[in-house]
């Protein structure tokens, strides 16, 4: 059974202003068996993510983005805790292996392959966006692709083979998740992982309608149920799912799974 859950009928305050202010009016809807939430508004907001999302969320100030997150104090760093979470856990469920390459679906401005690249892993980073690949190129130093990994555009990464794909807070982005993970199960090698996190709604929603985990551009809201869902309807296994609250106070699930 699916109900409507929550309703704005204004911009939340802190929410990025893509000028849709005029008629503002959307809704999610929660499924009542798993505790998901459904984005439900008239917007078409795919054609944000090929330049205007970053140029709206950061003013496009990139570097000065990147400088300012990547020099917060570890106990105040999303970043650092999630990277430590996935090279530990990659570590103990490999036993040790050499296993390094991983492909970042997703980076924004790159701040999880700068760190991963730091802690010794080759990295390849994915992202729609031309100027923020270019940058981390720039900042990073890692290999990158401009691209969409659900369109045509990414066909040839399918000859590349990772130990790890990672996507940080990017599948709630997506209008179909299932398929995105899909997709990537072409990307991993024998024994691969694929690590995803996503806004934890039933945290969240415990706290304020009005927190970023329920902001416009998330398509998606998980629950612990769905996320289970999900990656089953994509034919993966779940190793671990982990729910935390992350030093920016953003209430996130963290998910390692693999293929079924």
């Amino acid at each position: 059974m699916i109900n409507t859950a929550l309703t704005y009928t204004e911009r939340p305050i802190g929410e990025t202003d893509f000028g849709l202010d005029k008629g503002y009016d959307r809704h999610y809807e929660i499924c009542a068996i798993c505790g998901h939430f459904f984005s439900r508004h008239n917007y078409n907001l795919e054609s944000i993510y090929l330049g205007s999302y970053s140029e709206c969320t950061y003013a496009d100030n990139r570097k000065a983005v990147f400088e300012k997150i990547s020099r917060l104090p570890l106990e105040s760093s999303d970043n650092y805790w999630r990277c430590e979470t996935v090279h530990e856990f990659c570590r103990r469920h490999w036993e040790n292996h050499e296993r390094n390459r991983l492909i970042d679906i997703g980076s924004g401005l790159g701040i999880f392959p700068a760190r991963m690249v730091a802690k010794g892993w080759e990295c390849t980073a994915l992202d729609p966006d031309r100027k923020s690949t270019e940058m981390i190129e720039e900042l990073v130093g890692c290999e990158t692709i401009t691209g969409d990994l659900l369109n045509e555009n990414c066909e040839n990464l399918f000859g590349m083979k990772y130990d790890l794909v990672t996507f940080n807070k990017v599948l709630e982005h997506v209008t179909d998740p299932v398929l995105m993970l899909q997709r990537t199960k072409r990307l991993l090698e024998t024994d691969g992982l694929i690590y995803f996190e996503v806004p934890d709604g039933e945290e969240a929603l415990k706290a304020s309608r009005y927190r970023e985990e329920f902001f416009i551009e998330h398509h998606h809201v998980f629950s612990v149920g769905s996320v289970s869902m999900l990656t089953r309807s994509a034919g993966l296994n779940v190793l671990q799912v982990t729910r935390v609250k992350e030093p920016s106070s953003k209430f996130t699930l963290r998910v390692f799974c693999k293929v079924s």
